[in-house]
């Protein structure tokens, strides 16, 4: 998805022996010590927590009890483990309020977000370092532009501008245009959102269990129930938004339902 990559620009930069001599002495010095020092207290940290998470695994093996989907306060107390359908009647119709031109959209699930793409222009740059006589180093950079589609607005005021090659190589990717500002219709990417409580066989779970279950399956578009915003149009299940420089497509997500199972 995208267009090829335009031909790639080169800028290189150059340091001299003696400063990269004094770089290293000072990262030997002063900074060495501090990260040591850091990692090992970093290390212990770790170490101490995954042997307290290792024993209160453990601890729990020991006691939990398997329940059955019927009776919410078997083993009432202990330690419990159940594998249950989601009651999808318990579900209540999810709703982006702040989606913009798709505030309307509802669904009914364990959760809903919404990803937006804008189709723009981007810069992608390689270094590669070369060492030169006396002890110095020449570092290449390779610029490359191109169209692809980005959740976030990419600023695109210094494409172009280190070179004339830079230039010819921005015009030949890009075309030469700028990147828009984020269409003020099409909402940016969102955190899901999750119900506040739903039911797993006889059991009530809360958010916190709740947003455990993966939001990465889309949102069937073609389907009857959803309804497309005037002006947008559908594209598999990807909603495009086309303009003359610009594109902006919207995927809404939600989370699996399958066979009333929680995945």
């Amino acid at each position: 998805m995208g267009n090829a990559f335009s031909e790639p620009y080169q800028q290189t930069e150059y340091q001299s022996g003696a400063s990269r001599l004094l770089n290293s002495i000072f990262m030997a010095i002063c900074v060495a010590p501090l990260l040591i020092l850091g990692m090992c207290v970093m290390l212990g940290w770790n170490e101490r927590q995954a042997v307290c998470s290792q024993r209160a695994i453990s601890a729990g093996k020991d006691v939990v009890k398997t329940v059955g989907c019927d009776n919410a306060i078997a083993q009432s107390g202990s330690l419990v483990t159940f594998s249950c359908d989601i009651d999808k009647g318990s579900l209540k119709m999810l709703q982006g309020s702040s989606w913009k031109d798709f505030s309307g959209f509802k669904y009914q699930q364990v959760g809903i977000s919404i990803e937006s793409y804008m189709y723009q222009c981007v810069e992608e740059s390689q270094k590669h370092d070369q060492k030169v006589q006396g002890g110095g180093k020449k570092t290449i950079t390779t610029y490359t532009y191109k169209k692809d589609w980005r959740k976030e607005e990419v600023s695109s005021g210094q494409f172009g501008t280190h070179s004339p090659q830079a230039r010819d190589a921005f015009n030949s990717g890009c075309g030469g245009n700028q990147n828009k500002p984020w269409d003020e219709r099409a909402p940016k990417s969102t955190k899901p959102i999750y119900q506040q409580q739903m039911k797993v066989g006889a059991f009530t779970t809360m958010s916190d269990l709740i947003q455990t279950v993966p939001i990465d399956t889309p949102v069937d578009t073609t389907s009857a129930k959803f309804s497309t915003p005037s002006s947008w149009q559908k594209n598999a299940n990807r909603i495009v938004l086309s303009c003359s420089i610009w594109r902006t497509a919207i995927v809404p997500t939600a989370g699996r339902y399958e066979s009333g199972t929680e995945e």
